[in-house]
């Protein structure tokens, strides 16, 4: 393989991993072929190298998408309905004091 496809491929893996076994998959690489089955594996190496982090930022992307929007208008309908609902057993209730709510 090329050695500067070598070194983008090695360059994407996280810096601790990059750290500890650069050096050794970048000879690797170079002693491989650079066929596309090569190629996709040492690209999903990178992503779970980073797999950890990737998967946090997810998270994070995640709560502040839900905590942006609210809840969406399926679920708004749902509450409101729920609401009349209740609303419906406290009147209930008071008259024959049984809450289903």
């Amino acid at each position: 393989m090329n050695a500067r496809i070598a070194a983008v491929l090695t360059a994407l893996h996280g810096p601790a991993w990059r750290r500890r076994y650069g050096t050794e998959f970048h000879a690797l690489l170079e002693e491989l072929p650079a066929t596309p089955d090569v190629v996709v594996s040492a690209a999903g190496s990178a992503f779970t190298s980073r797999a950890p982090a990737l998967a946090a930022i997810g998270a994070l992307a995640l709560a502040a998408a839900v905590l942006a929007l609210g809840p969406v208008a399926s679920d708004r309908e749902a509450i409101a309905t729920a609401n009349v609902a209740c609303a419906t057993h406290v009147a209930q209730f008071a008259s024959d004091g049984n809450s289903r709510c």
